[in-house]
């Protein structure tokens, strides 16, 4: 199990490591690639080395230029060797086709300069944002080509592996499945959490729809349990335990003015991570209905 202090949670460095396990890693694969059909296997995955630096000719002289791409490991398909990158995006980036392309020019040169065997290189580019990616997946969408030189233009792609678009039931193993499932609940989020009855999630898949999402009732609900937990009973809990929370951090100021503050910043936190209105916000957070009008003022 992977342990992470709360205060010093860092999303990629989270999402970095929930992808190195070769089990879900495989899983993402297959069910990427092969629609859930067990065509990799753990034991055709091998880690590499995520540190690529290569030496580019700049104005007429070498510089150093490192890139890092989140994960990469070789991979056995069909007796080839490939090489599979990830890249973790919580938003969209509208360079993403510019870093690939110079990505994986520099890996493959960096393989020729070490004499090492050219192998191809795959990258997925895992989106999990909410809003829908808006940037261009080609080359050409950033540049104009004529139209007589098209045949000629070398245009480069990406692959991006949109989280909300993929069909959970092609993802076999358990943890990957539900962390697919949740994350889509959530965006598909309003007014009522009972959408999310059902879904249990491990300590680690909860903190990682928890730090992609921006929805920190199951990042902290996953820290108090330290093991399953339902999503459902994690946000209706949510709003009482930052309460309880509040009043602790509030004796030195006040008990009422501690249990508010930390109630403003549930509320706020609810409504920007899930893109929800206040009432939304204070419904999830079963506020009752005599205290909206107090809370609309604080929140502002």
């Amino acid at each position: 199990m992977m342990k992470y202090e709360e205060e010093r949670l860092d999303p990629d460095a989270f999402m970095k490591d929930y992808w190195r396990n070769t089990r879900r890693f495989v899983c993402l694969l297959n069910g990427c690639f092969y629609q859930g059909q067990s065509v990799i296997n753990e034991s055709d995955v091998e880690e590499r080395d995520t540190d690529e630096t290569t030496a580019v000719l700049i104005s007429s002289r070498e510089k150093s230029q490192n890139r890092r791409r989140d994960l990469i490991r070789e991979v056995i398909i069909n007796d080839k060797k490939v090489l599979i990158g990830i890249e973790n995006q919580q938003i969209a980036d509208r360079m993403m086709v510019i870093r690939d392309m110079e990505y994986c020019a520099l890996k493959y040169q960096t393989q020729y300069k070490m004499k090492r065997e050219l192998l191809p290189i795959i990258d997925l580019i895992i989106y999990y944002g909410q809003p829908e990616w808006k940037y261009e997946k080609k080359l050409e969408g950033s540049v104009e080509v004529p139209r007589d030189m098209k045949r000629y233009f070398n245009n480069w792609k990406v692959e991006v592996i949109d989280i909300k678009k993929l069909k959970p039931k092609n993802f076999k193993d358990e943890e990957v499945r539900s962390f697919i499932e949740a994350l889509q609940k959530i965006y598909k989020l309003k007014r009522n959490p009972k959408i999310l009855k059902g879904i249990e999630l491990t300590y680690e898949t909860a903190i990682a729809v928890g730090v992609v999402t921006g929805t920190k009732a199951l990042i902290e609900e996953a820290y108090r349990k330290r093991g399953k937990i339902d999503m459902c009973e994690a946000l209706e809990n949510y709003g009482k335990y930052r309460e309880e929370r509040g009043e602790k951090a509030g004796e030195k100021q006040g008990r009422k003015q501690g249990i508010e503050e930390t109630r403003v910043s549930s509320i706020q936190s609810l409504m920007t991570n899930l893109n929800i209105s206040i009432t939304e916000a204070m419904k999830l957070l079963n506020i009752p209905k005599r205290e909206y009008k107090k809370d609309v003022k604080l929140v502002g």
